[in-house]
């Protein structure tokens, strides 16, 4: 086994990877391992390799669910050697794998990203021509050069080189070098460009912006499309499960559930909108104070005081634990600036946790795989859903009836001026600190999908929040893929006219016929236009709440 398979990749370095294998054969002779015959016979004898790839990763966004699917089925196969003694080889065993990926669904998934970025990645480029610093913002130059030498440290060259014993400075000569031909990613197909260095393509590739898509039935936790990443090719990294970027006002339909759950809240419930005094006093992205906003106003124009005032009557615990309840694994960090969605956590497990809202307050996981049989068809492994119950069904009902208000009146409004959407939807959009990352959570009956969009830096993003909120980046997105899904009619099982499961004497429930109406509220206060706004500040010593949509 070599020490680095990278470096000493037999495929793509024979003769770095011959090299090794041969000191590890005259080490073994020379400690009487093997004889000195059987060490020479083993040196002269040529490379051989065994390279199979049945689940092959082909150029389709769909790539990235193969390999998260991979994972998933190794790691099944070592805890079911371990409960049966009997092994299975994923290559060689003949097993047959079903999955939940709907390909039709995945199609309009990849075509949904595809159209919107190549937009975006046009504005973008637009914005950082002739920007010293670009594709990057608030950093100085010597962080700007650490960024880029550490994307070459992790090339497969670069670890080929130090392998070879290359010092730095000839490692950086190398990259620095034009070449007569180095690739470089377009929407509208690789470019080969003569007389570039290989520095020149990291830096180009600093300004792609990336994208991720995951959708789900709610009902039983299959998922329908996977896209984590927007070219399998170049960018090996995955948007869904394996990156974790800061979720924004996605978070705070947690803390609403736990408020309503915890304290008895409807949606009819008035919290002060007044500055909160003391170390932290987060703003409001548009500005404005005073008086106070019912439940569904607040999370529909996403008011930050609001937030941070339920989550100081439920404690910072409760919150987290109900992230928990709803599939969250990811560290959260005890501190209330979560209510503004500081917290770093993976696509995958947001649309999990906003399925149960969906789904009548019962959390499933998400699930990539239905059965798993031998050769034979044998089953061998049936999936079932892995279900909690955690709010009951008239909390589920009331967290979609605030979400829809983002929809119908508030941040997500241009689903329905824009896009022309008719159906039933509930959702939530998130913009974290300088737009560093684009959200949106769409719900329906039965489908939910959440989308990200931003770069592989956190440096590299839009200047203004207009151009870079979730609103704008990544809800066109989720509304090109489900134009795409109702146009099937019915064919996913997903309609125009699906209704979500409203609870038998709701309104009873919420008693909304006392004086902390609607009508006193919009007499009292006008959020005005809607359009995003950004509104950072510090809190405590060199922290910063995210920024987040505003109107």
């Amino acid at each position: 086994m070599f020490q680095n398979p990278v470096a000493y990749n037999p495929v793509k370095y024979p003769e770095v990877s011959k090299k090794q294998r041969n000191l590890v054969l005259k080490q073994m002779m020379k400690y009487n391992k093997i004889s000195q015959a059987e060490g020479e016979a083993a040196q002269n004898a040529p490379l051989v390799t065994d390279k199979q790839d049945i689940m092959k990763h082909d150029e389709s966004h769909s790539a990235y669910f193969k390999s998260a699917l991979r994972k998933e089925i190794q790691q099944w196969m070592v805890d079911y050697e371990k409960e049966t003694g009997k092994s299975y080889n994923l290559e060689k065993d003949g097993l047959k794998i079903y999955v939940t990926l709907d390909s039709r669904m995945q199609n309009l998934a990849e075509e949904a990203v595809k159209k919107q970025l190549k937009v975006l990645q046009d504005q973008f480029f637009g914005e950082q021509r002739g920007r010293s610093l670009a594709p990057f913002y608030n950093i100085s130059a010597a962080k700007r050069t650490q960024i880029f030498k550490q994307a070459m440290a992790r090339t497969d060259l670069y670890k080929k080189m130090k392998a070879e014993g290359k010092s730095e400075a000839e490692i950086e000569t190398v990259f620095n070098t034009p070449r007569d031909s180095v690739q470089f990613f377009t929407w509208n197909g690789i470019q080969y460009k003569k007389g570039k260095t290989l520095m020149d393509s990291i830096e180009y590739h600093k300004h792609i912006l990336q994208a991720g898509l995951m959708s789900m039935d709610p009902k039983d936790g299959t998922i329908k499309a996977w896209v984590g990443g927007i070219d399998w090719n170049y960018f090996k990294f995955d948007h869904v499960k394996q990156a974790r970027r800061q979720v924004g006002s996605t978070f705070k339909p947690f803390v609403y559930a736990t408020a309503i759950n915890q304290l008895g809240l409807t949606p009819c419930h008035t919290v002060s909108n007044e500055r909160i005094p003391g170390k932290w006093s987060p703003r409001n992205a548009n500005g404005k104070y005073g008086g106070s906003q019912d439940l569904r106003t607040a999370l529909a124009y996403s008011t930050n005081i609001v937030a941070a005032r339920l989550i100081m009557q439920t404690g910072e615990e409760p919150v987290i634990q109900m992230a928990r309840d709803l599939g969250v694994e990811s560290p959260i960090v005890k501190d209330p600036t979560i209510a503004l969605g500081s917290a770093d956590l993976s696509l995958y497990e947001m649309v999990g946790a906003m399925s149960a809202f969906a789904n009548g307050g019962i959390y499933i996981k998400p699930q990539l795989i239905l059965r798993i049989e031998d050769k034979q068809g044998k089953v061998i492994k049936d999936y079932t859903p892995q279900t909690r119950e955690v709010v009951n069904e008239n909390v589920a009902y009331t967290m979609i009836d605030l979400m829809k208000g983002v929809i119908d009146r508030g941040s997500g409004a241009r689903l329905r001026n824009r896009y022309g959407m008719t159906a039933e939807i509930a959702g939530k959009t998130g913009t974290t600190n300088e737009n560093s990352d684009g959200w949106f959570m769409g719900l329906t009956p039965n489908l939910v999908t959440g989308v990200w969009v931003g770069a592989e830096d956190r440096f590299a993003h839009f200047a203004s929040t207009a151009t870079g909120q979730g609103a704008n980046t990544a809800m066109p997105i989720w509304a090109y893929y489900m134009q795409g899904v109702y146009k099937e009619g019915g064919k996913f099982g997903v309609t125009v006219g699906d209704k979500f499961d409203k609870p038998k004497d709701i309104e009873k429930h919420w008693d909304c016929s006392n004086t902390y109406g609607f009508h006193q509220y919009d007499e009292m206060y006008d959020p005005g236009p809607i359009i995003e706004g950004s509104g950072s500040e510090s809190v405590g010593e060199n922290y910063e709440i995210p920024d987040e949509e505003g109107q």
